[in-house]
C-alpha cells in the first residue's frame, strides 16, 4: 500500500460519510437516467413495431409519430442533461446554471437521436437480405441509452468547465475520472480507460462518439477521497 492509499484509508476511516454521499449521488443519477432510457426505449419499440406492421414509409411515419417521438425524446434528454448538472452541483457545492450551450446541445442531441431512429427504419425493406429483425430491434433499443448517457456525460463536462470559467472552482478541481461498469461486458475500447484521469486542459473522451453506441461509461468529478 503506497502513501496515497494509506492516506485515503485514514480519511475514510475518520469520515466514512464522505464516501457514502458521493456514491449515493452517483448511483441515483445513473438510476434516473437508466429508468428514463428504459421508458424511452419502450416508446421507440412501440412505434418501430407499428411502422413495421403497417409497412409505413418514412415520410408517413414521421408525419404520424414524429412529433410524439420528438417530445418524448427531448423530455428524457433534458432529464439526463439536468441530472448531469445536478450531479456536478452536489459534487462541487457550487450552483450550476442553464446556458445557451445547454439548450443548443439538448436540441442537437434530440434531432440527432430522431434522425438515427428514422435512419434505422430505412433498413426495414432490406431486413431479410442484410439485417435481421433482431439486429434492427437491438439498434432501436440502444438509441435511448446512447443518447441519454451522451447527454449526462456532456452535461457533466460542460457544467464543470462553466464553473471554472466563472472562477468558482480552480483549474486543479476541474478533473474528471473515466469509470466503466467494471464487469465482464466492458469492451476493449473502454477497459483501458477505466479510472483514467482527465485534467482541465486535456482532450476528454466524448461518450459515446469516441467509444461506441450503448456505452455505459461515465465521466465523474474526481474526488481523491472516493474509492472508484
Amino acid at each position: 500500500m503506497n502513501r496515497k492509499e494509506i492516506l485515503k484509508t485514514l480519511i475514510l476511516l475518520d469520515n466514512p460519510e464522505i464516501i457514502t454521499e458521493v456514491k449515493i449521488s452517483r448511483t441515483k443519477t445513473s438510476k434516473l437516467v437508466d429508468s428514463c432510457a428504459e421508458d424511452l426505449a419502450k416508446t421507440y419499440q412501440k412505434y418501430f413495431d407499428l411502422i413495421l406492421k403497417n409497412n409505413m414509409s418514412i415520410i408517413s411515419a414521421k408525419q404520424q409519430f414524429g412529433q410524439d417521438l420528438e417530445n418524448k425524446t427531448k423530455h428524457c434528454i433534458q432529464m439526463a442533461w439536468f441530472a448531469g448538472k445536478d450531479y456536478v452541483q452536489k459534487q462541487t457545492g457550487h450552483i450550476t446554471t442553464l446556458t445557451v450551450y445547454d439548450v443548443q446541445e439538448i436540441e442537437n442531441l434530440t434531432a440527432k437521436t430522431l434522425k438515427s431512429f428514422f435512419d434505422k427504419i430505412y433498413f426495414v425493406p432490406f431486413k431479410y437480405e442484410f439485417f435481421s429483425i433482431g439486429q434492427l430491434t437491438s439498434w432501436i433499443f440502444s438509441l435511448p441509452n446512447t443518447a441519454l448517457y451522451g447527454a449526462l456525460n456532456n452535461s457533466t463536462i460542460s457544467s464543470l468547465n462553466d464553473l471554472q470559467v466563472a472562477g468558482q472552482i480552480s483549474k486543479d478541481e476541474n478533473t474528471l475520472i473515466y469509470i466503466t461498469e467494471d464487469d465482464e461486458k466492458v469492451c476493449n475500447i473502454c477497459y483501458p480507460l477505466h479510472q483514467k484521469l482527465f485534467y482541465a486542459d486535456e482532450q476528454k473522451p466524448n461518450i459515446p462518439e469516441d467509444t461506441h453506441p450503448n456505452c455505459r461509461c461515465r465521466l465523474l468529478v474526481y474526488d481523491e477521497n472516493t474509492i472508484y
